[in-house]
């Protein structure tokens, strides 16, 4: 900071030396010292004696250069009068100054001095310096690296602005205080002034992204992509290469596909992209052509890759196989096994291959056992069905072929077409008597019934009658054997079943807990059975639905009681085994009404269990589950384990509000009182009631106004209640109560008997609201107040017949106890609807008001 002392120089020389004064004159007229370069000026509007000259409103104006502020100034000054000199700009306070020096700071680059008492001021110093101006630089991302200038100020030599850097952008100027054209060199020359603010701009940096077909054709055209943003890479537009297929793009010709086609590429940097190509996958389907055996697998060909064909799988009866076609009539073009390549199909991909077939010829050849025929000896599957001719014995009857028609003789023997294989049939001849046999043994039939039995004694006694070489004629022989062991082992199976059944139906119904004994009984005689004899109990399905249905009935059991929560599992276990029942088992369950006796009882105790914590809010939630317990049957209501728990909810709730009924005041209409007390609850006025605590002096009861509508009474404080109403209801409340003091009330929370010698309580005796002494002993109801004279000032001597109410607000009376008083003469008179009370000549209104 520099300074520079000033003094006043005579000038207008013959004035001053007559004692003038310059007037108007202006002068620049303070010597600035050594320093001739200081940029301060002084501007006197009067100087006298080489002295500055204040008097009438005249001044000094100090002003210092643009790019320069004034710190601070000293000066010294010599009164006539003294008065004030004010400062009329700038930062000096107003203030008288003394003899000698004046300092304080200005942080001004200009201000004035003026006065409207006489001063000479006869020196001046003045300390000022070059002011500090910001650079403020916005670099939208960049940076600069270094120190740089963030403030200058007018004697800064010339300096240029370095420029910042930012990553992939190049830098396009600056603009801001040197104008909105963008300029990349910018300097601030030495005598600059004033705040700078610089922002710097950016272009940013593109790249190229090319594409490559890669073998192909069709690369699309390449894009160009900006530093820092996104590009949507190309689709694969007209790509094309036989054989193959393009499902992206890769970074190399040999490369793994890096991008998807459309993706997105996010590098900051140039890059060719190229095709990636897999080679198609044909799928070669085998078709039989007519096969009736055997299946293949398609098989998958890669383009440009030689691999053998699948060994035909194919069989078709009557024909061998004779190479692929590829279509159904074509001709061979693949051996079996053939290697093939570059397969390439436009049906969707799959390339099919058709079986050809060869006719294949059979022998037939005949073993006729000394008897003659004439029959073909050779046929294809292509050759019409033709029947065998029968050959001829002497002595024997001919029971049939046997060979490749089976080991049981046929008489009649036909080759269908379509048939194939080489045949060889074998004649068999049998004696009529053998023949007869047969004949009954095989009219035993099969299955073997119980009705059987007369076929096999039939066929039994006929085989027995026969000589030993009859019998070794007789074929079927086993049959009659098997048949005969078949029926008595079915006569011993029915026996067993029998019994099981009889065990079975003797379950009976309903199913209850008793029954799980025979249930139990049927079920171990039933499981002894062999599989046999367990498909003759025709009524197994009985023990089944008894089993299933005694599951449900021991479920049932299980519950319990009473009904708690607690027994919801095994509730719903028995509900859901009961409903997965079929209606038959259903009808069995013996205790269903006890499962839906405990879900009728668990719902209410549901119920109960939400009610929770009691709150105003509680009344309509206990009501309903109220009504829905009273909805149950009696057994229901005895299952219901948390009774109580309603029982003491309707309780709590009926003791939350608290319900008055108040007295009418016989002379102002439309006014009711009564008196409150509760030891323990806070509770809220409703609308249109006031409380009132009481003070009494003789025979008056002055009434104090302590809450209003809406207030909160506090705990244990008795009070008059005053209402336009006969009834309403006082809520309990948690919130901050009204403050009680002074208070002659009492009151009780429980019925309380009262001495009638000293205890007034409320009434209306003599056509006035207010409090009576009791003439004999009283009852007085819980939550109610009264008047105890003893507690009082002066105890209960000379008792008044009553206390007058004096209504207060705010302790001012209204005047009723003057239309109230004892012993005077007052008329009631109503006039226009009105009523009006008129006392020893004077009128009041219903408030005790005076009217004129």
């Amino acid at each position: 900071m520099r300074k520079v002392k000033l003094f006043f120089l005579l000038t207008a020389l013959l004035a001053i030396a007559q004692g003038m004064w310059a007037g108007t004159q202006n002068f620049n007229s303070f010597s600035q010292g050594n320093n001739t370069q200081s940029p301060v000026t002084v501007n006197c509007v009067a100087v006298y004696s080489s002295k500055a000259y204040l008097k009438n409103n005249k001044n000094i104006t100090i002003t210092v250069s643009s790019g320069y502020e004034i710190k601070s100034m000293d000066f010294n000054c010599s009164a006539e009068n003294r008065q004030t000199i004010t400062i009329s700009s700038g930062q000096m306070p107003d203030s008288q100054p003394t003899y000698g020096s004046y300092v304080n700071s200005i942080n001004s680059t200009s201000f004035t001095m003026s006065t409207t008492g006489e001063y000479l001021i006869s020196s001046m110093e003045v300390n000022y310096a070059p002011i500090n101006y910001t650079i403020s630089y916005t670099l939208n991302g960049g940076s600069i690296s270094g120190s740089y200038p963030t403030s200058y100020n007018i004697e800064t030599n010339t300096f240029t602005l370095k420029n910042p850097t930012r990553s992939g952008y190049t830098f396009t100027g600056w603009t801001g205080s040197n104008g909105s054209t963008k300029q990349t060199s910018v300097s601030i020359a030495k005598g600059s002034t004033g705040n700078k603010s610089y922002t710097a701009n950016w272009q940013a940096i593109t790249y190229t992204v090319s594409y490559n077909a890669n073998g192909g054709t069709g690369a699309p055209a390449g894009q160009t992509k900006t530093h820092g943003t996104n590009l949507t890479l190309r689709d694969k537009g007209s790509l094309s290469r036989t054989g193959y297929t393009t499902d992206g793009w890769a970074t190399s010709t040999g490369g793994n596909k890096a991008y998807n086609f459309g993706g997105t590429y996010s590098n900051n940097a140039a890059i060719t992209l190229y095709a990636h190509w897999n080679a198609n996958t044909y799928k070669v389907k085998f078709n039989g052509n007519g096969s009736n055996g055997g299946s293949m697998s398609d098989q998958n060909f890669t383009y440009g890759t030689a691999q053998n064909l699948t060994a035909n799988g194919f069989s078709k009866t009557g024909y061998t196989f004779a190479g692929w076609a590829t279509s159904s009539t074509g001709a061979k073009v693949y051996n079996n096994q053939q290697s093939v390549n570059n397969l390439t199909s436009t049906n969707g991909g799959t390339f099919n291959l058709y079986a050809l077939w060869s006719v294949v010829n059979y022998t037939i050849s005949y073993t006729l056992n000394g008897g003659t025929a004439t029959n073909p000896t050779n046929y294809n599957i292509t050759t019409n069905t033709f029947t065998l001719n029968n050959p001829t014995r002497d002595g024997y009857t001919f029971t049939g072929w046997t060979g490749s028609n089976g080991s049981t003789p046929q008489t009649s023997v036909s080759i269908e077409k379509g048939s194939t294989g080489n045949k060889n049939y074998t004649a068999n001849w049998i004696c009529q008597a053998a023949v007869d046999v047969m004949n009954l043994i095989n009219a035993i039939g099969t299955p073997i019934t119980l009705d059987s039995k007369d076929a096999i004694d039939a066929a039994r006694t006929a085989y027995n009658a026969l000589t030993d070489a009859q019998k070794t004629e007789v074929t079927n022989y086993a049959t009659l054997t098997a048949a005969e062991a078949a029926y008595n082992t079915l006569v011993t199976d029915h026996a067993a079943a029998d019994a099981v059944i009889a065990q079975i139906n003797a379950i009976g119904s309903p199913i209850t807990a008793t029954s799980q004994t025979a249930i139990e009984d049927a079920r171990n005689a039933y499981n002894a059975l062999t599989d046999t004899q367990k498909g003759y109990v025709t009524n197994y399905s009985e023990l089944t639905d008894a089993e299933a249905a005694l599951a449900v009935v021991n479920l049932i059991n299980a519950i319990g009681s009473p009904i708690t929560a607690a027994s919801q599992t095994a509730i719903d276990a028995a509900r859901n085994a009961y409903d997965a029942l079929s209606n038959d088992q259903k009808a069995l369950v013996g205790n269903l009404s006890a499962l839906t006796d405990a879900e009728a009882a668990l719902v209410v105790v549901n119920q109960i269990a939400a009610i929770g914590e009691v709150t105003l809010s509680s009344g309509s939630t206990i009501a309903d589950v109220r009504t829905a317990y009273n909805a149950l049957t009696g057994d229901q209501q005895a299952l219901v384990g948390n009774y109580s728990t309603l029982t003491d909810a309707e309780d709590a709730y009926a003791s939350l509000n608290v319900d008055i009924t108040a007295k009418a005041d016989p002379v102002n209409d439309g006014v009711y009182y009564s008196t409150f007390y509760d030891g323990s609850r806070q509770l809220q006025l409703p609308a249109n009631v006031e409380a009132y605590t009481a003070t009494v002096s003789g025979d008056k009861m002055l009434l104090k106004k302590v809450a209003v509508p809406g207030d909160i009474l506090p705990a244990a404080t008795a009070v008059v209640l005053r209402a336009s109403q006969a009834n309403f209801t006082l809520t309990p409340s948690a919130a901050s109560s009204v403050s009680v003091e002074n208070n002659a009330l009492r009151g009780t929370d429980v019925n309380m008997e009262v001495p009638s010698d000293h205890c007034y309580v409320l009434s209306g005796a003599d056509g006035f609201v207010g409090f009576y002494p009791l003439s004999a002993p009283y009852t007085l109801s819980a939550h109610k107040a009264f008047i105890d004279l003893d507690n009082l000032p002066g105890g209960a001597k000379n008792a008044p017949r009553r206390l007058r109410f004096v209504l207060s607000e705010e302790q001012t009376a209204t005047g009723i106890e003057d239309v109230q008083g004892d012993n005077v003469q007052s008329t009631k008179v109503l006039e226009n609807g009105v009523l009006y009370i008129i006392k020893n000549g004077v009128r009041y209104n219903a408030q005790g008001q005076i009217v004129k």
